[in-house]
């Protein structure tokens, strides 16, 4: 037997030895490495079910950093081939709420059921603290192949959704921009027309066409609606059409990946595959290009296959706004147009048409992020940036000035569309869930480790341990910690057979009980073959007996001496040279 399985296991091994990252994508290669092992995820006793990508955080000037959470959507890839593996693939998939530190706060994954999902953030709607989220339509990759735009509560819980079945066309990953306070929000969406022809370009093929729609979010209908084939020539593309051997395949031509509205109701749009930033007048006619082909500006910088431009400021005659640069994408058909991709904030004076670099952040480790990526002001004046590939985030002091932070995921087998860093507080419908575990220390006494979560708090500063009991005494505080993480734990004296755990501010008000929780016993406490063997239930018992009969002796001499002082009008003083308190009889 034994010579019959060497071959096959040394092929094996020497397959492994052989696979080089040279041989594989980023992505391949790093389901490759994990491929019977979970190391860059987190693991959690009382979540087993939750088992999101780790962080590598490296945190500068804590002090210095802006308040809040990170906002990710970790996913695997698009359209790849999956890389055989006997680790978890699907409870990472979805939107994720991080600490700065890297401490999970919320994982998604199970309400979306590992649906891809995009754009994830949080947003105000009457004032209140929100989540929007887009999934793509695409039949063949979503749990949810129609695609949806969806805004949850504080709650996690859906009060808003469109469909590709409300839309009629497809909902693409790029945008879901919630606007003025949850009135409206503006929606990506692409579409496969018919045969189009263009003897300028010399495609006679179907085109993947790119719209957006601004939705009223009350009545649940477009306020606008624009086309990107309706204004744009396809000679402004740099996107090569289709090979002629995939005559079905349609031509991706414009890839609309951001939209943004000013006060005047014009919109700003960012097509990848024309290197080009649209503004749109509320007509639907463009008012001006910057870069690509036919830029409307003098300009002495250069960007190309940019994403998420945002207008950060303007007035009648000047605008400035932000996007970030590429510089590269992933088709290999377009050459690099700068050695890194960066953060760009760009000053436009619209009556002279003149385009200036005000600031520029390249991208920390030199590298290209060749899809994705999005740049964010913050409150304090400092800048956040995500760079796509495996969630790689930076934090800078301001638009001009240091690095003060840095996290990814601790692996490249999950990457991410856009990053942001806000403030969010949430009130979860659900209850912490506790886990709770007979255990002895060196001694062999016994103790109860208790482990809590709850998925989605963002108000607990402490953690209160009870024990329950079925008699008059009803509930006995065990002792408090402070949270640590997604995941506390916490170690009791003695054994208690039934627990529950209570969340607590930051002021000590009480936000949640978990349910009550028995305590498991390991199998190994009941063999008579271990050296832990002995009965719980018993031992607790006379525990619980010696304690009580202690208690009792002691309140019966405390009784009986308080008596005695009482009936013999005795009083009390230090006796000199015996070293103790002597009793004395008054006169």
């Amino acid at each position: 037997m034994l010579a019959t399985l060497l071959p096959p296991i040394a092929t094996v091994l020497l397959a492994s030895a052989a696979v080089t990252s040279a041989d594989l994508s980023d992505y391949e290669f790093a389901q490759w490495q994990h491929r019977s092992d979970d190391s860059d995820l987190f693991t959690f006793v009382t979540r087993p079910d939750l088992k999101p990508p780790k962080l590598n955080v490296a945190l500068n000037k804590k002090e210095w950093t802006a308040p809040g959470y990170l906002f990710v959507a970790p996913y695997d890839c698009l359209e790849c081939s999956h890389v055989p593996t006997t680790s978890y693939t699907t409870h990472q998939i979805g939107p994720h709420i991080y600490t700065q530190e890297g401490e999970l706060v919320w994982s998604g994954t199970e309400l979306f059921q590992g649906t891809k999902v995009f754009d994830f953030k949080p947003v105000m709607i009457n004032g209140e603290h929100h989540l929007s989220l887009v999934a793509p339509t695409d039949a063949e990759w979503q749990p949810f192949p129609d695609g949806f735009a969806m805004v949850l509560n504080a709650s996690y819980q859906p009060t808003f959704s469109l469909t590709t079945e409300d839309l009629g066309q497809a909902i693409n990953l790029h945008e879901f921009h919630v606007l003025d306070d949850g009135q409206t929000a503006l929606l990506g969406m692409t579409s496969h027309r018919d045969r189009r022809e263009s003897d300028e370009v010399h495609w006679r093929g179907p085109i993947l066409d790119c719209s957006f729609t601004e939705i009223d979010l009350r009545t649940r209908k477009p306020s606008f609606e624009w086309t990107a084939s309706d204004h744009v020539p396809f000679t402004e593309s740099s996107n090569p059409s289709p090979s002629a051997g995939l005559p079905a395949a349609s031509w991706d031509w414009f890839q609309l990946n951001s939209i943004d509205k000013d006060k005047s109701g014009s919109y700003l749009v960012s097509a990848r595959a024309t290197n080009t930033i649209y503004y749109v007048s509320p007509d639907g006619s463009i008012l001006w290009r910057l870069g690509g082909f036919n830029s409307s500006f003098q300009q002495d910088f250069n960007f190309s296959r940019q994403h998420h431009a945002r207008i950060r400021d303007q007035n009648d005659v000047n605008m400035i706004v932000s996007f970030f640069d590429n510089a590269a994408d992933d088709t290999g058909s377009w050459a690099p147009t700068s050695e890194s991709s960066s953060l760009k904030v760009v000053g436009l004076d619209l009556e002279n048409m003149v385009a200036t670099l005000y600031h520029t952040h390249e991208r920390p480790d030199g590298g290209l992020t060749k899809t994705h990526g999005n740049v964010q002001f913050l409150p304090n004046g400092g800048v956040f940036a995500g760079w796509g590939e495996n969630a790689y985030m930076t934090e800078y002091v301001n638009r001009g000035g240091q690095k003060l932070y840095e996290a990814s995921f601790a692996s490249k087998r999950f990457t991410n569309y856009r990053a942001y860093k806000m403030e969010f507080v949430a009130q979860p419908l659900t209850k912490p869930t506790t886990k709770a575990f007979v255990t002895t220390n060196a001694r062999g006494q016994l103790r109860t480790t208790i482990y809590v979560s709850w998925n989605g708090a963002t108000e607990v500063a402490t953690w209160r341990f009870h024990a329950h009991s079925t008699n008059k005494r009803g509930k006995r505080e065990l002792g408090r910690v402070a949270k640590t993480g997604f995941e506390t734990r916490f170690i009791a004296m003695e054994y208690h057979p039934i627990i529950f755990a209570e969340a607590l501010d930051s002021s000590g008000a009480s936000l949640a009980n978990s349910s009550l929780e028995i305590t498991e016993i390991p199998p190994g406490f009941h063999s008579a073959d271990s050296p832990t063997y002995f009965d719980l239930e018993r031992r607790h018992r006379r525990d619980f007996a010696t304690r009580t009969v202690v208690a009792f002796i002691a309140g019966l001499a405390v009784a009986t001496i308080w008596g005695r002082f009482r009936l013999g009008k005795m009083h009390v003083n230090w006796k000199e040279g015996s070293g103790r308190w002597a009793a004395k009889q008054k006169k």
